[in-house]
């Protein structure tokens, strides 16, 4: 099944690709929503550029959100990809769930675009954020005629058989920012590239857990353009910009004393442009030097390395415990535990350098992540009490998000607890929780609201 679409959408392309673009699909803009053909439902948003003429293939950058919103996909890389001549699509209807189910709607989207589009079979790429970029990589591991990946905020799915091998094809660029719970995961992802020997890079920028921001989006994409389209290549004023975007951001990081991560910058500017302009790497083999020879370069190293142990360490723990209250009947969040956890965490890497509170962050992500995908997986399968756990450790963790409390209402109402459902909606006001409308419009709400004490109207 994993591998039935990834041939099946080629042979679509190949007896369709007389097909071409209607002419009622602007170009230049954003189209919200392009319903595909047939009684699916699915649907994406489409950006084609303004020099796109259906005589012409172009790259097609294919893009996966985890919460299925096409237009965003579209609109994060129309200026990087889009401004280079690339058709951008994104499912309206793919999100974070259960991989059968994506594959069959990603096979529906590439089937139905590379019939109303003209798109070059030899430069299709696959984008995504999170839980859409491990479905993106997913594809290209399982097919081999995707040319190139974009990864943002995670790298590869651990499903048996779903990490690139020696000998695949594709190009790999992962983007994540420093506070992302996934940062360790894109920095694990590029040692294991580099033993396999797939052509990729990894980027690298001060930011948490979302969509890149435009400048590690268009370094992202000029760098799959140098991967992938050599023709590209050779032109100077497009290499230029390419150069001078990645040097800015390596000198800034030096400048500013962050010598590890300068280092790791000025070692990819060496390997990618020592050909094209052999005149500069005099100069930055020099402050690569320099840099190894720094004291707090290798202090930097020290502390690096010391964190990534640290947090490796903290991730088992947490994901262990929660899983062991979990396995309890009924499930049981351990409050003073938890607690303790994060006060700890707080006092000993709250106001230290910046690794220690990168890391504090991408721990508490961890932390918000977990229990909410674990919810989501639990309420699809009817698992109430599970879901209910995990909202419960989610309001002791985050205590002031009241969308949270919202979350742990929901499951106590479905478990038709409604005194306990009152109290945790009052606690949800008290956070600061102020939509009412969506309480009260909110269905699972709705046998309860005629109640004198239902804190919302």
């Amino acid at each position: 099944m994993l591998r039935t679409f990834v041939s099946g959408f080629l042979v679509l392309y190949c007896l369709q690709m007389a097909a071409q673009t209607p002419s009622e699909f602007a170009k230049g803009t954003v189209l919200d929503t392009v319903f595909v053909l047939g009684d699916s439902g699915d649907s994406y948003a489409l950006f084609l550029p303004e020099n796109y003429q259906t005589s012409v293939p172009v790259p097609a950058l294919f893009v996966f959100d985890p919460a299925a919103r096409g237009a965003l996909g579209v609109h994060t890389f129309k200026e990087a990809a889009g401004a280079r001549g690339w058709i951008v699509i994104c499912s309206n209807v793919s999100r974070n769930g259960p991989y059968e189910t994506n594959f069959e709607q990603a096979s529906r989207l590439f089937s139905d675009a590379l019939s109303r589009f003209s798109i070059n079979e030899d430069l299709i790429y696959v984008a995504g954020f999170s839980g859409g970029a491990r479905l993106a990589s997913t594809l290209a591991v399982l097919s081999d005629k995707i040319r190139g990946v974009i990864a943002c905020g995670a790298a590869f799915s651990p499903n048996a058989g779903q990490m690139p091998l020696p000998g695949a094809a594709f190009a790999f660029a992962g983007i994540v920012g420093s506070r992302d719970m996934n940062y360790q995961e894109l920095w694990k992802a590029d040692q294991w590239l580099d033993r396999v020997g797939l052509s990729h890079r990894t980027f690298f920028y001060d930011g948490v857990h979302s969509w890149p921001p435009q400048p590690q989006l268009q370094r992202a994409v000029n760098w799959m353009i140098m991967e992938t389209q050599q023709s590209l290549t050779a032109n100077e004023p497009l290499m230029h910009q390419m150069y001078s975007l990645d040097a800015k951001v390596a000198d800034t990081l030096y400048t500013s004393g962050r010598y590890l991560e300068s280092h790791w910058e000025y070692k990819h500017l060496s390997r990618q442009y020592a050909e094209a302009y052999p005149g500069e790497m005099d100069s930055i083999r020099e402050r690569l030097n320099q840099i190894e020879q720094s004291r707090e370069y290798k202090r930097q190293q020290t502390y690096f390395e010391k964190i990534r142990v640290t947090e490796t360490r903290l991730r088992n723990l947490y994901s262990e415990r929660f899983r062991s209250e979990l396995e309890q009947s009924p499930p049981l969040v351990d409050q003073k535990w938890w607690l303790q956890q994060m006060q700890s965490l707080e006092k000993k890497y709250g106001d230290k350098v910046v690794g220690g509170t990168d890391m504090l962050w991408r721990i508490q992500n961890q932390l918000f992540a977990m229990p909410i995908e674990a919810s989501e997986s639990y309420r699809r399968r009817g698992e109430i009490l599970n879901s209910l756990y995990c909202n419960e450790l989610l309001t002791v963790l985050f205590a002031e998000n009241g969308g949270l409390w919202i979350r742990r209402a929901e499951d106590l109402a479905r478990l038709q607890r409604p005194d306990e459902m009152i109290e945790v909606l009052r606690k949800a006001k008290e956070s600061g929780y102020s939509d009412a409308e969506a309480v009260v419009n909110n269905p699972v709400f709705a046998s309860f609201k005629s109640r004198a004490d239902f804190p919302f109207r």
